[in-house]
């Protein structure tokens, strides 16, 4: 079940849309899966330390199956490209984290995804 968190100020619904759909894009190429929820965090005010900051960062947390070190470095790359675009601002800080989700780690209804039986 592949994911992107978005969390960033607050974003027109036009601008939302446009991402995210460059999101999808860029992660579809990268996880081959058929579904990626993407969520947008908005935020009236960011704090770093305690201390309300005036930042520009669009930070994402991806969630998806294993990628290489390669694959990994491309969708990232292209997702910066993407997002800058989106936000016509060449030297926004894009950042992002990856984590891998296999089926030890997924449950639906309670039920780990790897102890599901199989429908043969």
């Amino acid at each position: 079940m592949p994911l992107i968190n978005v969390m960033c100020e607050k974003l027109t619904k036009e601008t939302k849309d446009i991402i995210a759909e460059k999101l999808y894009a860029c992660a579809r190429q990268a996880m081959k899966a058929p579904s990626i929820k993407i969520f947008f965090n908005e935020y009236d005010t960011i704090y770093d330390n305690g201390i309300a900051v005036d930042t520009q960062d669009f930070e994402m947390i991806i969630e998806g199956p294993d990628l290489s070190k390669d694959q990994l470095s491309a969708m990232a790359r292209q997702m910066q490209i993407e997002v800058q675009q989106a936000m016509d601002d060449p030297d926004l800080n894009v950042i992002s984290v990856y984590h891998v989700n296999d089926h030890d780690h997924i449950s639906n209804n309670g039920i780990l995804l790897s102890e599901r039986k199989s429908k043969d």
